[in-house]
């Protein structure tokens, strides 16, 4: 028996491949609904990852990523540095957010989330996975997109102004958007 389950386990990792983020061609985003404007939007601009796609199978075997807390960016310093504060991301404490996947359950991946040291699991939409291909320069890329929301409480980004009973100036749930694309590891 276990002579049979190593030769599965070695022969599905035939057809799969492990890829490195392009940070060129990728984005780690939010939004999360404001009383002073309709919808805010930000991203981080540093962060790395990597992850394993069984061609064969259609599936993720492995995905981790981890997005430098301080690489904030929504287009306004004066937010970008409140957001960098004890107030939400408390940078200095926890420089780093990260991202690992429990398992893959059809189009949607399993994961767990960590924020300012707390870790959740959280269940992204997968959409948009595109087949392998090869650039100009024989590098092997791959794409997808994943999407969730997260109530941002959960990992103590409690930070609020309330305007009246029950009237809180940014809203509880956040969105996240990664649209991501990997170029094969070459060794």
């Amino acid at each position: 028996m276990k002579k049979i389950t190593l030769l599965l386990l070695l022969s599905s990792s035939l057809f799969a491949n492990l890829y490195l983020v392009n940070n060129s061609k990728s984005y780690v985003g939010f939004g999360v609904k404001n009383m002073l404007l309709p919808y805010t939007v930000g991203q981080f601009k540093r962060y790395t990852g990597s992850f394993t796609y069984d061609e064969k199978r259609k599936k993720f075997l492995q995905l981790d990523g981890i997005v430098k807390t301080a690489s904030v960016h929504t287009e306004s310093d004066m937010r970008d540095e409140h957001l960098r504060s004890e107030d939400f991301f408390e940078v200095k404490k926890h420089p780093n957010m990260t991202l690992k996947l429990v398992r893959q359950r059809h189009s949607e991946l399993v994961t767990k989330l960590t924020i300012k040291g707390i870790t959740k699991r959280v269940i992204f939409a997968l959409s948009e996975v595109t087949n392998a291909y090869h650039d100009k320069k024989g590098n092997l890329h791959k794409s997808f997109i994943l999407k969730a929301t997260i109530n941002r409480q959960d990992f103590n980004v409690v930070y609020n102004t309330v305007f009246g009973p029950g009237e809180k100036m940014i809203a509880d749930n956040v969105d996240i958007e990664l649209i991501v694309e990997g170029i094969e590891a070459n060794y």
